[in-house]
């Protein structure tokens, strides 16, 4: 029986944590300006240069020749310790490192990836979904007569009362926003701020 209660456990744990990666890779950010932005660079590069290498097969110049001489002329006076030449050296080696840090680093979207037992099923809230329920449940505290949720790298409640509650009111609040966050279960744990505001 022992055995068996371990198994569950651990096999348990295993499909929260398959269930969480699923999520995650389901809801991941494209990089797609920057896929684009590559790609139309690319191809006007190889797109111009294939064009003028088939019209110097047929002796014309897609590119005017004095242009092309003139830049010929200018690369071959370059030396390699030429203070433009390091300029340029350092710049395609950031674009090149910041290339390979947005095809290595996984997107983050403006999602919350929500917590699940089940691998296959994804579920996410947008941020205003997220805040609306926060709000909906401080409103629910009979004391609170307004609210404001920000969600950022803290959940901030600010909640509006009468003139003359006593500072105690707080804690309900606080209970109620708790009590929603672990309904819906964000993967993402945030610490939350609960502050009265006065009004009246």
């Amino acid at each position: 029986m022992g055995e068996t209660l371990v198994t569950e456990l651990f096999g348990d744990s295993a499909r929260r944590r398959e269930a969480r990666r699923r999520t995650a890779r389901e809801f991941q950010k494209e990089r797609t300006a920057a896929e684009l932005t590559v790609a139309f660079a690319m191809a006007a590069c190889g797109g111009v240069g294939a064009a003028e290498a088939l019209a110097r097969r047929y002796g014309h110049y897609l590119v005017p020749y004095e242009w092309t001489e003139r830049l010929n002329t200018g690369l071959r006076s370059l030396l390699w310790g030429d203070p433009s030449v390091e300029l340029a050296g350092y710049l395609l080696w950031t674009a090149g490192m910041v290339l390979l840090l947005l095809a290595v680093l996984p997107g983050h979207a403006r999602l919350e990836l929500l917590k699940g037992d089940d691998p296959a099923v994804s579920a996410a809230l947008t941020r205003e979904g997220l805040r609306r329920a926060l709000a909906d449940a401080a409103l629910g505290v009979p004391v609170v007569e307004g609210v404001r949720v920000r969600v950022g790298w803290k959940i901030k409640v600010r909640g509006y009362v009468p003139r003359g509650t006593p500072p105690e009111a707080r804690e309900p609040l606080r209970r109620a926003v708790h009590a929603r966050l672990e309904e819906i279960r964000p993967q993402r744990r945030r610490p939350v701020v609960v502050r009265l505001g006065r009004r009246g």
